[in-house]
């Protein structure tokens, strides 16, 4: 499991050199966001998995300031994001606010998505509250289910990798 992630993780230093993240100075310097650990790997993927599920933009500077501020697993944290795309976001965002509207008891208002600012101010203004609280449970119910099953997942493969240790040994 671990040379997996490995395999599809960039090289720490050639991130630390990178032109594009020098305002970040020394805080990439920190070895434990870099680590792959259980801890680590589960830690970033509830960051990346939280942060993923807000209807705002920029969702891999989010997770990556929380990885580096949870000293969790950078790397993994802004992978985990991806899980909301162009294709995604639109089903999660309904559910989002589907869920969110039946937690707050209000009626589910049809909604047509236009990216202009009249929509803003007359349909987004009266969704917000409904769409945000969706996210809020979407975003931490599957944090709390991604570091669960990363820590799930990782002890397996230990299990699994002592178990034919011991087979090698014994046949």
């Amino acid at each position: 499991m671990k040379n997996l992630l490995r395999s599809f993780m960039p090289d720490h230093h050639s991130v630390r050199r990178h032109r594009a993240l020098a305002f970040l100075g020394t805080l990439l310097h920190d070895p434990q966001i870099f680590h792959l650990t259980r801890h680590s790997a589960a830690g970033g993927m509830a960051a990346g998995l939280f942060c993923a599920f807000f209807p705002v933009p920029g969702h891999m500077i989010f997770a990556a300031i929380a990885a580096i501020g949870f000293r969790v697993n950078l790397p993994v944290a802004v992978a985990a994001v991806w899980i909301t795309n162009p294709i995604t976001i639109p089903p999660i965002f309904y559910l989002a606010y589907r869920l969110g509207s039946a937690f707050l008891g209000n009626p589910m208002e049809p909604v047509h998505f236009e990216f202009t600012l009249k929509w803003i101010n007359t349909t987004f203004v009266h969704i917000w509250p409904a769409l945000v609280t969706g996210s809020l449970i979407l975003a931490t119910s599957s944090a709390v289910l991604g570091y669960a099953g990363v820590r799930l997942l990782w002890r397996l493969a230990v299990v699994m990798k002592v178990r034919e240790r011991r087979r090698r040994r014994e046949g």
